[in-house]
């Protein structure tokens, strides 16, 4: 049997705080014995003025929030199904990408 977990959370506009949040709920979930926990759409970032977003988002291999859901991934031993981050791709142009990161810590 393999026990999922739907964490909800209230996205802003301070990544850190975001991230922090959904770490919380993420371990809280993986003590109580979740081995694949799925977060929301724009999980570490939503910013609906005009121009912010852009300000914020780094492209995958710089994003904050998905090197510490990896990592955070490793330590508990869970599945991540990250619902979206906004990602900045080589256009410059912002995409909400969704990201599936396995036990090992891995984007498979």
């Amino acid at each position: 049997m393999l026990k999922v977990a739907l964490v909800q959370l209230r996205t802003g506009t301070d990544v850190e705080r975001n991230v922090h949040i959904a770490e919380e709920l993420i371990s809280k979930a993986s003590t109580k014995g979740a081995k694949l926990v799925v977060t929301p759409e724009m999980t570490s970032l939503l910013d609906r003025r005009p121009g912010e977003l852009d300000k914020k988002i780094q492209t995958e291999e710089q994003d904050f929030a998905l090197s510490r859901f990896r990592k955070l991934a490793k330590e508990t031993q869970c599945c991540l199904v990250v619902g979206s981050l906004p990602i900045k791709i080589e256009s410059g142009q912002a995409v909400n990408r969704s990201f599936c990161i396995d036990n090992a810590g891995r984007v498979v």
